[in-house]
């Protein structure tokens, strides 16, 4: 009479067998949240992207920087990835929160090109761009922007159109491309700012030359087109210098000159060149 409670007893302890292993895999799971912030200011990040190293499990941090994430065990290395920041990984051990801090990466400018919708690498650059450094900038005291690019990118021509002071230099990027207003576009740090229109004023006369970090003037209609039918003659992108993560730097710039004269000649007076009959 007990054959029949035996065979039930082991079907029973044999579904139990069955869910606990079942429910194995589920308990290993650790959730793992965080906040990244930027080392030295401890500003939130927002759209970190956070993932575990071996996997396809990831995550994005939200404005406050906090993120959220399930790993499939309680042990490994989360990778913290965002454009501007340096790479770092974080291994944890069990913890239920992992923070982060990512240092800004200091990104070179002479190996890129900024163009109307971004940046590219000078390797697989395709549009015809020319661009002027600081240092170019620099050679020359210039009055106006538009001066410096003068002789230092090919197809550019640059004309003085008035003596009046603030007037606008005329650009003509590769000859006069369309009727009427002949100036290209202006665009200061993404901000298109004119095509001098005004012909008592430059739309470039609040920037001082020694605030300029990179020119970059867009001679084709591909690097250009983003800006649509302003750019019909071209597009001058004018980048400014801004703050970086450094220690403090003091700069100053001094121009001199000097006049004389290299010969004195002397002359005769009135009553002198009577005397002589001349």
């Amino acid at each position: 009479m007990s054959t029949p409670n035996s065979c039930l007893d082991g079907k029973w302890l044999l579904a139990v067998a069955l869910l606990l292993v079942g429910m194995a895999p589920a308990r290993a799971q650790q959730q793992i949240s965080g906040r990244v912030t930027a080392a030295g200011t401890g500003e939130p990040i927002a759209g970190v992207h956070i993932g575990l190293r071996g996997s396809s499990v990831s995550a994005r941090s939200d404005a406050a920087g906090r993120y959220t994430l399930a790993a499939p065990s309680s042990s490994g290395v989360l990778v913290f990835s965002r454009i501007g920041f340096a790479r770092r990984e974080v291994p944890f051990e069990g913890q239920a929160v992992v923070d982060a801090e990512l240092s800004p990466a200091a990104i070179e400018l002479e190996g890129t090109v900024v163009v109307g919708y971004g940046e590219k690498s000078r390797a697989t650059l395709t549009e015809s761009v020319g661009t002027i450094s600081t240092d170019e900038i620099r050679q020359i005291p210039v009055a106006s922007p538009e001066v410096a690019i003068q002789g230092r990118v090919s197809g550019i021509q640059v004309q003085q159109e008035s003596g009046n002071p603030g007037a606008p230099v005329a650009v003509r990027i590769r000859g006069v491309g369309t009727v009427g207003n002949t100036q290209p576009l202006f665009v200061v740090d993404g901000l298109p700012v004119g095509r001098a229109d005004d012909p008592t004023s430059s739309p470039l006369r609040t920037i001082s030359p020694d605030d300029i970090e990179t020119i970059s003037v867009l001679k084709d209609a591909s690097a250009a087109a983003v800006y649509g039918v302003q750019t019909g003659n071209g597009a001058v992108l004018i980048q400014t210098r801004r703050g970086r993560a450094d220690k403090p730097t003091v700069e100053y710039v001094i121009s001199s000159g000097e006049e004389n004269c290299p010969q004195r000649y002397y002359t005769c007076e009135t009553a002198q060149s009577v005397a002589r009959g001349e």
